[in-house]
């Protein structure tokens, strides 16, 4: 079993907390992915500004506020804000003694870091998502008992 590092699980956080259709958006976008701003008149992003950018206009994360928005209701001292908050921080390479009681003394994230985690989790949804699908029979049962009613 492989042990996963606090980077690792706070990209895994974060990715649970989008669909698989913005995963797949982030994924498709890879060559938008910018550091240091949320978005810029280019149409470039920072991760959570692409994750989001499918979403309506009111779960969009383009800034702090809306990030705390969207991961804790506005609340930043909320346990479920960190994981986002940290993430951001070291992809914009903010690196201060937070990030690295945090992350280890040289944190670092690259995109091809991002997209290696990304394409595990999209892999490891889609198998639980096959792994719940009925099968054909099951599928024949229901509906043979569904017409006898």
């Amino acid at each position: 079993m492989q042990v996963r590092t606090q980077l690792q699980k706070d990209l895994q956080y974060v990715f649970e907390s989008f669909s698989l259709d913005c995963l797949y958006h982030l994924r498709a976008n890879r060559d938008r992915l910018r550091r240091g701003r949320y978005c810029d008149q280019n149409g470039k992003g920072c991760l959570m500004y692409l994750l989001s950018e499918t979403l309506p206009d009111s779960q969009r994360i383009y800034s702090k506020e809306t990030l705390v928005k969207f991961f804790a209701d506005g609340d930043e001292t909320a346990s479920v804000y960190q994981p986002a908050k940290w993430i951001v921080r070291i992809w914009d390479e903010q690196i201060c003694s937070s990030v690295q009681e945090r992350y280890g003394q040289s944190p670092n994230l690259t995109s091809d870091e991002i997209f290696e985690a990304l394409d595990e989790f999209i892999s490891e949804k889609e198998a639980e998502l096959e792994a719940n699908q009925p099968s054909e029979s099951e599928i024949a049962d229901t509906t043979h008992e569904l017409l006898q009613v």
